[in-house]
């Protein structure tokens, strides 16, 4: 926790929205002595299973839009279970990968946000540095084997998952939802660079 919390307020200085040297020195102490209390790793637990749920259901949502858009018929809990679907091979795969490697490298090798997520490094994003090119490394982490088939689980299961839902159509809807979550990916690493350094 303390690297993590000591990084995350390291990456906030350089920002260019940051607030006051005195307040990032106080929010600082009080983020590591949070980060220290098992009620914090409990509150993070049970927030990371609401987000989880929430998650799927906004982008079940959007997914039941596309769909809706593309002239198949389908319900949110359809679209809820598709989107769930796909979510726990691809999670499965990345967590046991991630706990083999996570014995296997030093802690000190392990980036302290991007390793939350994953660990593993299975996109074309190896080719650049993180800290030199944020924009380039995060379109670049968008291709990977894990993320290919992730879209292709969705694409399927949009397909199997409704009612007169054309192949075009779940296609278009996951390549649609691909691209808008990489813009949003690329908004996010050109505000805060300084985060993925």
């Amino acid at each position: 926790p303390e690297r993590i919390v000591n990084f995350t307020f390291d990456a906030l200085e350089q920002s260019p929205l940051k607030p006051p040297p005195e307040a990032l020195a106080e929010s600082r102490r009080t983020e590591l002595e949070k980060a220290s209390s098992t009620s914090a790793q409990v509150t993070n637990a049970i927030s990371a299973i609401a987000n989880g749920f929430f998650g799927v259901a906004f982008v079940a949502a959007l997914a039941l839009l596309g769909v809706l858009a593309f002239g198949g018929r389908m319900h949110f809990w359809q679209a809820f279970s598709v989107i769930a679907y796909v979510s726990l091979p691809v999670t499965l795969i990345q967590k046991l990968i991630s706990f083999l490697v996570l014995y296997l490298k030093a802690p000190e090798d392990i980036h302290p946000l991007l390793g939350q997520e994953s660990l593993v490094y299975d996109h074309l994003a190896l080719l650049v540095s993180s800290k030199d090119h944020p924009i380039l490394y995060t379109f670049l982490a968008t291709f990977g084997i894990l993320a290919l088939y992730r879209i292709w689980l969705t694409a399927t299961g949009l397909r199997e998952g409704g009612y007169k839902v054309s192949s075009t159509g779940a296609w278009g809807v996951t390549i649609t939802l691909t691209l808008l979550f990489l813009v949003l990916r690329l908004a996010m690493a050109a505000i805060f660079p300084s985060f993925l350094g």
